[in-house]
């Protein structure tokens, strides 16, 4: 009898083991500010490929069933390549229960160029630059713009500027 009550638990623990998407298959496209693809950009533990386009693999936790069903899934992969700001995909579902061999098209994820030395700007023209009083924004002014003064933003009739 002993044997029998062993082989019904052990059978019940088998059956009750369970493979949990934790993190679905993911793809999409990485560019840069003009749409164009960037390649050997670091996406998760994934790179892009020649035309921007990656591919992270799903991920399966096994585990016991629980009564409660399956947890809500959260994704977080940071998105980084050499020179760009980097970004971060963000994705989930508030209902867990993402069955096996599911695939979530990403949207296509735009990084920017950092620059670090503005020297590297170039701007054509002459431009008169100026900033509010707590000089916590700078404004750009094109020299010798005409304007016309019943369009003049909320700024530029509040706050001094430095020239």
């Amino acid at each position: 009898m002993r044997k029998l009550y062993i082989f019904f638990l052990f059978s019940g623990l088998l059956i009750s083991c369970d493979a949990k998407v934790v993190r679905p298959k993911l793809t999409g496209t990485v560019v840069d500010e003009k749409g164009n693809p960037l390649e050997n950009c670091q996406v998760g533990a994934s790179y892009t490929n020649k035309n921007g386009n990656y591919v992270l693999e799903e991920i399966i936790n096994k585990g016991f069933i629980t009564p409660f069903g399956s947890a809500p899934i959260f994704i977080s992969e940071v998105v980084s390549k050499k020179g760009y700001e980097p970004k971060e995909l963000i994705g989930g579902t508030v209902r867990g229960g993402i069955s096996k061999g599911t695939v979530w098209k990403m949207d296509t994820i735009r990084l920017r160029k950092r620059i670090g030395d503005f020297s590297e700007i170039n701007l054509k023209d002459t431009w008169l630059a100026s900033m509010t009083k707590n000089r916590d924004t700078v404004f750009l002014t094109k020299k010798n713009q005409e304007h016309d003064q019943s369009k003049i933003d909320f700024i530029a009739n509040y706050q001094d500027t430095l020239c």
